[in-house]
């Protein structure tokens, strides 16, 4: 049916053109007579001749006009010789008699049956005399034993028919190619078991045990002659098409342009993606030597600054050599005009012992009365809070705990900003003590100029100095206190922030959405390994989530061993040296190349933390972590996260209390 009505689009499109062009040949538009009396054809202007007889442009013009050359180039043609024929026909010559000397009889042309489409083979006179005992079927080859015996035609499918006694000892096989069902069918002729052989054995009833096959067409689809039994025929008409040779010769040229523009555009856009590529290619290039001439530059201005930096050190440690030297002979004078006044410090020291003792027997009376309070008042907040709800409670105690924190920390940093104020007190009396003796030295040195005005002067300075050295003392105690004091506090302080981390933990486990929650340090995070072993291990039977089980099971007990140190030590500085991951590690260095960087980042991620928060025990701790500044939260930041989640509560309450009825 596709045939027939691409036929017809072509005679419509030729007639079209034959019309238009006609008219112009017969305006004279288009020239064909040439004024020696010959012929040229106007649509062929690139052949060499143009001079032509009659005969000659005719027959020229009707073997254009049959389409080997195109559509257009067949409507014009046609136009051509109708224009001679109805034009120009007096210059036609007549043809002389013709004597007629074959008179035999001629063979009629007989055309070719159509082919099925896809190509088949069909078999007869299969073996299939074997009887099954029990009902009498008939037993032949099945498709299986039939496709390995044909394989060299490399067949595509095989049909075998059956009937209710057995096997019809028939088959049809389905070929790939045009090419594989010829040599099939050339085979069995070379054998003289082709269709014509099956057609005079059978007359004859002498096919014997041979086996016969040829290439299907439609005869075997009409099988008027009987031949064949009306299965094949049936299933012809079923699975297959009827076309001849020319028309599977136009749809496969037909494809074949199809194709040959696909690879055509293809070619262009490859082409033109390599135009790219290169532009891109010579920008990055230029990129590349713009960052090497800037990283050159960087790497000479390094190098000055170092050397520069190499002279002011050695500048630095000169002074440093020479001024130790002068600090450590006003030391040894200091020291041995302290030891002295030791004697007497030690003397008071004794007597501050004592009452202190006396302070600390009131202070252990004052404390036991503070816990009968104490008690007391538990008592009674107890018998309150079990009148309230057990949700109120837990609010109300985690708002109590928070404002205690806020204000020990408050408390502890007031209490440490005196502490400073103290110890910086305490450095300005002892550089003034210092001064004071260099002073009494130097006008002791001067005695004998004016004995009386110089020993008064030396009165005054001792005098001076006394009441610094009373000072001193009165602020060294004041600074043990305080010290004292800074050490109970940080207890304190230890002992809140581990009740704040529980609550931490209870609200905020393993949710890095707030801003502080609780991380476990050293635990190895295996989130970035899905990725490489998806790659690595995506055809194992076992599935790449059991060998990343496996692994980093592997891993997790390895970290947790002390033999398994991969660090060394660098120098920081000229006096200060640093401990890092040693990266030329043989097991880091085999992991990284295994299963790549990432892996083996959370590895050393892990073994980091491990090394700062535990380890001796390399077991997992949880630590209370700020995820917005990539740190250990301090106790601010976890009073400010656990206000906010009172907030967040207090805010979800409000609503359902409202919608509570009076």
């Amino acid at each position: 049916m596709d045939s027939d009505s691409d036929g017809e689009d072509f005679e419509t499109e030729v007639e079209e053109i034959e019309t238009k062009t006609l008219g112009k040949l017969k305006e004279g538009k288009l020239p064909v007579l040439n004024s020696d009396g010959t012929f040229r054809c106007p649509f062929s202007p690139s052949k060499k001749k143009q001079s032509y007889k009659f005969s000659e442009i005719l027959q020229h013009a009707e073997g254009a006009g049959k389409g080997k050359r195109g559509i257009d180039a067949a409507g014009k043609h046609r136009a051509l010789a109708k224009h001679l024929k109805e034009d120009h026909k007096e210059r036609a010559r007549p043809q002389a008699e013709r004597t007629i000397y074959l008179d035999q009889p001629l063979p009629c042309r007989v055309e070719k049956p159509k082919l099925v489409v896809p190509h088949m083979g069909i078999l007869l006179n299969i073996k299939n005399t074997d009887i099954r005992v029990s009902d009498g079927f008939r037993q032949g080859p099945g498709q299986g034993e039939i496709r390995d015996k044909f394989k060299v035609f490399n067949p595509q499918f095989v049909d075998i028919f059956y009937d209710q006694r057995g096997h019809l000892g028939c088959g049809v096989i389905t070929f790939h190619t045009f090419e594989d069902a010829e040599a099939f069918e050339h085979s069995f002729k070379l054998a003289h078991c082709g269709r014509e052989d099956y057609e005079r054995d059978l007359r004859l009833n002498n096919l014997g045990a041979r086996l016969y096959g040829w290439h299907a067409t439609e005869e075997d689809h009409k099988n008027e002659d009987q031949l064949l039994h009306w299965k094949i025929p049936e299933f012809l008409g079923i699975k297959g098409d009827f076309k001849n040779l020319k028309i599977m010769i136009h749809e496969e040229k037909r494809l074949m342009k199809q194709q040959v523009h696909q690879l055509k555009s293809e070619v262009a856009k490859h082409r033109s993606d390599v135009l790219d590529s290169k532009f891109e290619l010579a920008g990055v290039k230029n990129r590349l030597e713009d960052i090497e001439n800037k990283r050159r530059e960087a790497e000479q201005e390094n190098a000055a600054l170092v050397e520069r930096h190499k002279a002011e050190l050695e500048e630095l440690r000169s002074k440093q050599v020479l001024s130790g030297q002068e600090h450590r002979r006003l030391m040894w004078d200091y020291n041995r005009r302290q030891a002295e006044k030791m004697k007497l410090l030690q003397a008071k020291c004794e007597d501050y012992e004592r009452n202190e003792q006396a302070q600390k027997q009131e202070s252990e009376a004052e404390r036991q009365r503070l816990e009968a309070e104490k008690q007391e008042a538990l008592r009674q907040m107890q018998q309150l809070t079990e009148q309230a709800k057990a949700q109120e409670k837990l609010q109300q105690d985690q708002l109590e705990l928070i404002k205690k924190h806020k204000q020990e920390t408050e408390a502890m940093e007031m209490r440490m900003q005196a502490e400073r104020t103290m110890l910086a007190k305490k450095q300005e009396s002892e550089l003034q003590s210092q001064r004071v003796v260099e002073k009494i030295e130097v006008e002791k040195g001067e005695v004998g100029k004016n004995d009386e005005e110089q020993q008064k002067k030396i009165k005054e300075l001792q005098e001076e100095l006394a009441s610094i050295q009373e000072d001193l003392e009165l602020q060294n105690g004041m600074v043990n206190v305080l010290n004292s004091k800074h050490m109970t506090t940080n207890d304190e302080l230890q002992d809140a922030k581990k009740e704040a981390v529980v609550l931490l933990k209870k609200y905020t486990a393993d949710d890095k959405a707030k801003k502080v929650s609780i991380k476990r340090a050293g635990e190895l995070r295996v989130e970035a390994w899905a990725g490489p072993f998806q790659k690595k291990f995506k055809n194992s039977k076992e599935g790449w989530q059991t060998h990343l089980a496996k692994v980093s099971s592997e891993w997790d007990s390895t970290l947790r061993t002390n033999e398994f140190h991969p660090l060394k030590t660098v120098q920081v500085g000229t006096d200060k040296w640093k401990e890092i991951i040693d990266d030329t590690d043989e097991r880091l260095v085999k992991l990284r190349k295994e299963f790549g960087a990432a892996v083996c980042d959370s590895v050393t991620t892990a073994l980091k933390e491990i090394m700062t928060y535990n380890p001796s025990g390399r077991y997992i701790v949880e630590v209370p972590w700020n995820y917005v500044t990539d740190q250990e939260a301090t106790m601010k930041d976890i009073v400010v996260q656990l206000g906010e989640i009172i907030r967040q509560k207090d805010t979800m309450k409000g609503p359902a209390k409202r919608k509570t009825p009076a």
